[in-house]
C-alpha cells in the first residue's frame, strides 16, 4: 500500500470501488490511506459469473458508508442487475466469499444429481433438460426477479424478505 499514499488525489470526496477480493487487512489499509486523502473507499466486490450482459447476472456487495454508497448506486447500475448496500466496509468481502461458497456446494450438489441420475435411470441430458442447462443455482439476481428483496439487518448481512 505503500504506493497509494505517494498518489495524489485530484479533488477531495472522490469515492472509489475496490471490487477485488484482496485479503480484508488489505482493503482496510487502503480505506485509512485513502481516508486521510479526503477520499472514500468502498469495499465493492462483484458477484456472478462471466457474461455478455452483466446489467442482467452481476450483483454488487456495497460496503462502506451509506451515503457514498447511495451516491454510487445510479452509476454501478449500468453494469450491474442489483447492487446492495450490505454493511461496515469488509462487510462486502464477507458476503462474496459466502456465496463463492454457496456456488460450489450447489455445483457439487447439481454433479451429485448427475450422477445419481445416471445411475438410476437417465443420462445427463435427460437430468439437466428438467433441470435447465446451468447448475441448480437460486442467484439473488433470480429472487430479485422473482419479488424477493434483500435488506440488511442485524447480525446477519442480508435476511430474504418476501
Amino acid at each position: 500500500m505503500s504506493g497509494l499514499k505517494d498518489v495524489k488525489p485530484r479533488k477531495r470526496g472522490q469515492i472509489l470501488l475496490e471490487t477485488s477480493t484482496l485479503p480484508l487487512a488489505d482493503k482496510k489499509q487502503a480505506e485509512t490511506v485513502l481516508r486521510s486523502q479526503g477520499r472514500t473507499m468502498l469495499d465493492a466486490p462483484i458477484s456472478g459469473t462471466r457474461t455478455e450482459r452483466p446489467a442482467q447476472a452481476w450483483i454488487m456487495y456495497l460496503s462502506g458508508p451509506p451515503g457514498a454508497c447511495r451516491q454510487v448506486r445510479p452509476w454501478v447500475s449500468h453494469f450491474t442487475f442489483y447492487a446492495a448496500r450490505i454493511g461496515v466496509t469488509g462487510s462486502g468481502t464477507k458476503l462474496k466469499l459466502a456465496a463463492n461458497h454457496h456456488v460450489a456446494i450447489l455445483n457439487v450438489a447439481c454433479a451429485e444429481m448427475v450422477a445419481f441420475c445416471r445411475k438410476m435411470w437417465a443420462g445427463p441430458s435427460r437430468c439437466l433438460a428438467a433441470h435447465g442447462e446451468q447448475p441448480l443455482h437460486w442467484h439473488r439476481a433470480d429472487a430479485h426477479r422473482a419479488g424477493i428483496q434483500f435488506k440488511p439487518s442485524e447480525g446477519t448481512p442480508l435476511h430474504a424478505v418476501a
